[in-house]
């Protein structure tokens, strides 16, 4: 479990489970098993540059990215798996044609108002 608070108040909302006189999600003991994370949020390898070269060694223990959140609990209704979100992307604003500019050279007088 996280020790910063904000993140464990994450946590606490989103594992489905109530805690009880005889549990609590704050307790030392309590832990969540990877299976319980996205894929993309556990680090199984250790990336390192030596003189040049890339090397990945795998870790003995594995680690949680920063900010990972549990999100698959299976055997449950769908609605308590959450998918993680896709990151936004970010579109090029599209570029609109300039309006002629309006001159009073360019007006024409109404028969009408004239």
């Amino acid at each position: 479990m996280p020790s910063v608070r904000e993140q464990l108040e994450h946590w606490k909302r989103a594992i489905p489970r109530q805690e009880a006189d005889d549990f609590s999600l704050d307790s030392k003991h309590v832990r969540v098993c990877a299976k319980h994370f996205d894929s993309s949020d556990i680090i199984r390898t250790d990336d390192f540059m030596i003189t040049g070269d890339a090397w990945s060694l795998p870790r003995d223990k594995l680690r949680l990215r920063p900010n990972a959140i549990p999100r698959l609990f299976y055997g449950l209704p769908e609605y308590f798996t959450m998918p993680k979100p896709r990151p936004r992307t970010v579109r090029p604003p599209l570029k609109r044609p300039r309006e002629p500019q309006t001159t009073a050279r360019n007006l024409r007088v109404c028969a009408k108002t004239a």
